[in-house]
């Protein structure tokens, strides 16, 4: 799941099936859609905490691109919020092209790890 400016998000809702015109549709339907950047933060964090209910997430990553302030700001708020969610939760800046692959692969394992430790010693999620 991802809830990247014109990811998942976008795609979760249908299309208006009565026009005649389908690509007309689409287009009106990509026009009117917002992007997550552009909701309130506890629509957000609302929106995440849901999602990871309804997949069964054990943690939530997010990985924030450098210079997007606004989930920047928003980070700390979101794993507080899903962390009393009994949620697990990353936060990872990164550059625009992929240069620092093996902080991302270090911290994402010690994720992994943290998820099973949990789950070898009946840890409550």
């Amino acid at each position: 799941m991802d809830d990247a400016d014109w990811g998942s998000n976008d795609y979760l809702t249908e299309t208006n099936r009565e026009m005649e015109d389908p690509f007309l549709a689409m287009a009106i339907h990509s026009l009117a859609s917002v992007s997550p950047r552009m909701l309130n933060w506890e629509q957000q964090m609302k929106q995440i905490l849901d999602w990871a209910v309804e997949y069964r997430a054990d943690a939530v990553l997010e990985m924030i691109q450098f210079c997007d302030e606004p989930r920047g700001f928003r980070h700390p708020l979101l794993g507080d919020y899903l962390s009393a969610n009994g949620i697990r939760y990353l936060s990872v800046e990164r550059d625009y092209p992929f240069s620092s692959q093996g902080q991302l692969k270090t911290r994402v394992e010690v994720l992994l790890e943290m998820l099973s430790s949990r789950e070898k010693t009946g840890g409550i999620r």
